[in-house]
């Protein structure tokens, strides 16, 4: 079916909160454009709005925020505002935050905000004891996060959208502020795709800690822009895609400001005739000098029908700066499997250690406990 007729099956009626067009054929083009087929070359986005659009129209109005599940918000500190309640300010804040994201390299993101019926602003304001924890169940959710300035926090956001996940989280981190970001995404949904957008002022730290499992079709963008001077982010990761499953990560950083820093390490595992792509981008802007970019995304692939696709991309506009990236698809050592199997360690055993070992070198914070669970699972 074509696609402006699919999506004028939904109601993308005008919200308050939100400063976009809502034209089903405006979006239609945005879909189908060439910025969203660049972006989306290895993975058809034709599947994804198809999907999108049977199960958004068979969605009770209230399931986005019955589906989303948040605690910790009680404690001093944070203040959780449906965005239908917002005052005059915030109002407008979230609505400068919705017109920032790309609609036309991050289209369903933009159909999922012009469609959601609501969402939720989290504001942070002080050094918080205890983390805010946030789970997604099937649905579509909008999650706006203010970390104010000299703020300290820590967030766990796990998904356990098992049919279908549509998920945008934007984040906005004031001036030296410190948040610890620990996401997952755990189970092999049908449909899943999520955004995450973070912007990180002056002197702010932003760790993110992600990890994933593919799905049927599991789509993950991840954009983070260094707008402050000395601003930083790490980004460490680590993936699974078992027989039969698919994912696709976008991740681009942006450093906009002087003296920016960022490190980002990945490693996946690709098992079975499954297909995982990775894309990887550090974009350094005219007058970010004394910036530093570090990439480096280590993949295995465990099986000769397993594809992986991995890019790492620099892009450079100005002399003064510090960056690397690498990327290496390969298969385990079997100097390595000899040695474990002299020590009287079966085959399958061998082979679960050493994909353990590579996985777990990128997995920390307090997701630890379930990510390794579910990646043993996966490699036994």
């Amino acid at each position: 079916m074509e696609t402006g007729k699919l999506l004028r099956e939904l109601d993308l009626g005008a919200k308050p909160w939100h400063p976009g067009n809502a034209d089903a054929d405006h979006l239609s083009r945005m879909l189908s454009g060439r910025e969203a087929r660049e972006a989306w070359k290895y993975t058809p986005i034709g599947t994804f709005v198809e999907t999108y659009v049977a199960r958004c129209s068979s969605m009770p109005q209230a399931a986005s925020l019955q589906s989303l599940h948040i605690e910790g918000a009680s404690q001093p500190g944070v203040t959780v505002t449906e965005l239908a309640d917002l005052n005059a300010e915030d109002l407008r804040s979230v609505r400068a935050a919705l017109a920032a994201v790309d609609a036309k390299r991050y289209p369903l993101a933009e159909l999922s905000t012009l469609h959601n019926k609501s969402g939720y602003l989290i504001k942070i304001t002080g050094a918080l004891a205890q983390p805010i924890e946030i789970v997604h169940h099937d649905g579509e959710q909008l999650l706006l996060i203010d970390v104010a300035e000299g703020a300290s926090a820590s967030i766990i956001e796990t998904s356990e959208q098992e049919d279908f996940g549509s998920a945008v989280t934007l984040l906005s981190l004031g001036a030296g502020c410190r948040l610890v970001h620990g996401r997952s995404a755990l189970l092999a949904s049908a449909m899943h795709v999520s955004l995450l957008e973070a912007a990180v002022s002056q002197g702010a730290e932003y760790e993110l800690q992600q990890y994933l499992v593919g799905g049927r079709r599991r789509r993950a963008d991840c954009h983070i822009t260094l707008d402050g001077e000395g601003a930083s982010v790490t980004v460490t990761g680590a993936f699974v895609t078992e027989d039969g499953a698919h994912l696709d990560q976008q991740l681009v950083v942006e450093h906009k400001a002087p003296r920016t820093a960022s490190n980002q390490t990945i490693h996946g595992i690709g098992m079975g005739k499954s297909r995982s792509v990775f894309n990887g981008r550090i974009h350094i802007h005219p007058g970010a000098n004394g910036a530093d970019g570090q990439l480096s995304n280590k993949n295995l692939s465990l099986n000769p029908g397993a594809d992986i696709n991995t890019k790492p991309e620099l892009e450079i506009y100005t002399d003064d700066v510090k960056c690397a990236h690498g990327a290496t698809v390969g298969q385990l050592d079997p100097e390595h499997l000899f040695y474990l199997r002299s020590r009287g360690l079966s085959e399958s055993q061998s082979r679960s250690l050493l994909c353990n070992a590579f996985v777990r070198s990128c997995v920390r914070g307090p997701l630890t406990a379930s990510v390794t669970d579910r990646f043993t699972a996966c490699l036994t």
